[in-house]
């Protein structure tokens, strides 16, 4: 009983904000989070299956709750810089400060193969849409293409002078561009290795691309606060516009809309191709947003469908990063835990 009282006690503290916006959240956003060994979790876990936590509970309360350590010590050392689903959901790739790979099963969070990959930080993955190829770009300046089955290296892509910030795939896969903070973009023969086109247009670092509907226009995106179009045929610029500046950006390239960015209301803009104008679309998809508790603590929370709340993330989860694949989410903590959460028992 004094157990169930000291882990009650630990919740009422740590999730008061929560219980206080609503007490339902308590299914939702408590007791899927509660360390497994806790009483409190062994005495009401068959309350809590709203929210699904597959991988990264902690079995016993995390010691800076119990006054052994402060929260900055137990920080991420080599922290996650990329997270990628595969394109049928089954696995998850991430890359890391230290340079390596490491794929996991996406139901379970097990860790499946671990690559010394690149010299430097890993800063973009990108999985072929067919699940035959993986790409990563490193700020070691190289790109890498590997077998997506086994993790077999398939070729390394030399071509720029600074850390490559974004990889991604054309729709058949038979390409794949590379966006680098040295301002160039090139785009790749995947199955040769061989470089087609080197892009130049941009005056700063670039940091996202995508490739529209049928892989002839390739879309970037600039420090540079610009909006290049490029014909992927010939090589050449098709035009440019400003963005909006400090935006993070989610890019899509549609015959209709040329990028999708969340803006700091956590609204989604979107340009069209012909006009430049700006539309504003709905967020159908689970997404992260910031929020202020009545304490005035800035907290996570998971909006899901429909804008409606799915969960409130513990406060001792702060994401690092996060990554989204129909009804789950996978989120690496400051602190080097790996969470992969289940929603799909919401309705």
């Amino acid at each position: 009983m004094i157990e169930l009282l000291s882990d009650a006690r630990r919740v009422a503290r740590d999730s008061f904000s929560v219980i206080e916006y609503s007490a339902l959240q308590l299914y939702y956003s408590v007791i899927p989070f509660l360390p497994t060994q806790s009483q409190l979790y062994r005495s009401y876990e068959h309350l809590g299956g709203h929210v699904i936590v597959l991988s990264g509970r902690q079995k016993t309360w995390p010691r800076y709750q119990l006054g052994a350590k402060s929260r900055a010590d137990e920080l991420l050392l080599d922290p996650i810089h990329t997270l990628q689903f595969s394109p049928d959901g089954t696995a998850i790739v991430s890359g890391s400060d230290d340079g390596t790979i490491v794929l996991r099963n996406a139901f379970t969070g097990e860790v499946i193969k671990e690559l010394d990959a690149h010299d430097a930080a890993v800063l973009s993955l990108d999985f072929s849409l067919d699940g035959t190829w993986v790409a990563s770009g490193s700020n070691d300046s190289t790109i890498r293409l590997w077998h997506a089955e086994n993790f077999s290296p398939h070729k390394l892509l030399l071509g720029h002078a600074y850390g490559v910030s974004s990889v991604v795939f054309c729709n058949e896969g038979k390409k794949v561009a590379s966006g680098s903070y040295d301002t160039t973009i090139c785009i790749w023969d995947v199955v040769k290795g061989s470089l087609l086109f080197t892009l130049s247009g941009h005056t700063l670092g670039v940091t996202s691309l995508t490739f529209n509907s049928d892989d002839t226009q390739l879309l970037s995106v600039a420090e540079d606060e610009e909006l290049g179009v490029w014909d992927t045929l010939n090589g050449t610029l098709i035009g440019r516009s400003p963005i909006i500046p400090r935006m993070n950006i989610t890019v899509s390239l549609s015959s209709e809309v040329i990028s999708l960015a969340y803006i700091p209301d956590n609204r989604i803009c979107a340009w069209n191709i012909e006009t430049g104008a700006a539309i504003l679309l709905p967020d159908d998809d689970y997404s992260f947003r910031t929020m202020k508790d009545r304490r005035g603590l800035k907290t996570k929370v998971v909006y899901g469908e429909n804008d409606s709340l799915a969960c409130w993330i513990p406060h001792d989860v702060v994401p690092a990063k996060e990554v989204v694949h129909g009804k789950k989410m996978a989120i690496v903590a400051e602190d080097g835990r790996f969470l992969l959460l289940d929603f799909s028992q919401i309705t």
